[in-house]
């Protein structure tokens, strides 16, 4: 089942509520046997990520079904960032939760959305028992 939580970039409670509520449609979806901890970890860095480095407003977290294969997005209003996707220098601070979650699911995208805001998107591996 497809899902999309709205909550504000300062509001740390209703985030841990929308990540629960996440780990709750997609083990409703998938086997037993699925990473759903990989998921809920992309979803945790994602967001924290939002969070953290967006100017305060509005977060919104989209989980989409595309047949058996699953999608996460999550749009902020930040101005958007280059990801490279190597593992960053030993000294360097930061980059590293992007960097695991691009080896956790598929590659991470990152759009600049016309009219202002970022999106940052990856593609779940779980395939839906439907």
């Amino acid at each position: 089942m497809d899902g999309s939580w709205v909550f504000s970039s300062t509001d740390f409670r209703a985030m841990r509520a929308a990540r629960a509520d996440f780990v709750r449609l997609l083990r409703a979806d998938v086997g037993p046997e699925a990473d759903v901890d990989s998921a809920a970890l992309a979803f945790g860095e994602l967001v924290a990520n939002a969070m953290r480095h967006a100017p305060p407003g509005e977060v919104r977290v989209e989980l989409r079904w595309h047949g058996d294969k699953a999608s996460l997005s999550v749009t902020d209003s930040g101005t958007g960032f280059a990801f490279d996707p190597s593992l960053p220098d030993v000294g360097q601070v930061g980059g590293r939760g992007l960097y695991i979650v691009n080896h956790l699911t598929g590659p991470v995208r990152v759009e600049r959305r016309a009219g202002g805001g970022c999106s940052v998107s990856v593609d779940l591996r779980l395939t839906a028992l439907r």
